[in-house]
């Protein structure tokens, strides 16, 4: 099969065995893939293989994790790494839910980073996102838009993101 058109991939499921094996191949195959959608387990299964880390850090500009898998890479210092070592070159980032310090440690270790969405959910009284934008708003060149994805019985799925001039990040 002829995979030299493929842009975009996304990845189902997690696989320890099959997963890693069958995404070198596809990656190898694939020269113009710059765009991948992955649930957040994949991190721990790509981390680990180091010819797998050479070619999403060469090939992905565009990452996006699957918004309704369990856990969160965005959430733990270790797991933002791993985003770090696995995806370096990645230019936009789609995530859901994350905290101040993880958005902060990825603009600060993702040279090329310069557009992150972040999907969450938030009822009326809520505020969850406060934080993350007084942090952000400290930095130059850094700029935000807010937007309601869905609306039912009180409760939004909001896409907050950001989007920065890399001339200057810092404070």
């Amino acid at each position: 099969m002829n995979l030299s058109n493929v842009k975009h991939l996304e990845i189902p499921l997690c696989s320890q065995t099959t997963g890693s094996t069958i995404l070198l191949m596809i990656l190898k195959e694939a020269p113009n893939l710059s765009s991948l959608n992955i649930f957040n387990c994949s991190i721990d299964i790509l981390k680990n293989n180091k010819e797998i880390c050479q070619y999403t850090n060469n090939m992905i500009k565009k990452l996006q994790f699957c918004v309704y898998s369990q856990t969160n890479p965005c959430q733990k210092p270790n797991d933002v790494n791993s985003i770090h070592k696995v995806f370096s070159n990645v230019e936009q980032m789609t995530c859901h839910k994350t905290q101040s310090d993880s958005c902060l440690f990825l603009l600060n270790n993702l040279s090329k980073l310069s557009t992150l969405t972040i999907h969450f959910y938030q009822s009326i009284n809520d505020s969850s996102f406060s934080k993350v934008k007084e942090e952000l708003s400290k930095l130059k060149n850094i700029f935000f838009y807010e937007e309601i994805l869905r609306d039912i019985k009180h409760v939004k799925l909001m896409a907050f993101g950001f989007w920065v001039s890399r001339d200057d990040i810092n404070t």
